[in-house]
């Protein structure tokens, strides 16, 4: 990850670490800080959560986030694969991944985003 990377992290912990490798942080849960922010990107890069319908939640505040040429890769549940897909963007999936995390059973897939309108 580039040092000029924004990145928003609820954790604190984690904003620390990234603070501490450089980073401009902004620690905070990002969904509220989505609905407030002016800022737009090229390109987002995201590992959301999974639980509770968030990863979806997460990715579509994310796209709107988008410039009108950005593009999004995110980390995915794998069952997110057959979600209907959101207008104006071209999608593509990874193969599914599988004990890509340590401790956890969990499979994976990663979605290419790019705004396409």
């Amino acid at each position: 990850m580039p040092k000029d990377a924004t990145c928003v992290e609820v954790s604190k912990l984690h904003c620390t670490v990234l603070e501490a490798m450089g980073h401009n942080v902004i620690c905070a849960d990002f969904i509220e800080w989505s609905e407030r922010t002016n800022n737009r990107y090229d390109a987002i890069c995201m590992n959301p959560p999974f639980s509770e319908g968030r990863a979806e939640q997460h990715l579509q505040a994310a796209a709107e986030l988008l410039t009108s040429t950005g593009r999004l890769t995110a980390i995915l549940p794998l069952g997110m694969k057959n979600r209907p897909e959101m207008k104006g963007f071209h999608y593509e999936w990874s193969d599914p991944i599988e004990n890509a995390f340590e401790g956890t059973g969990v499979t994976v897939i990663m979605l290419k985003l790019t705004r396409t309108a």
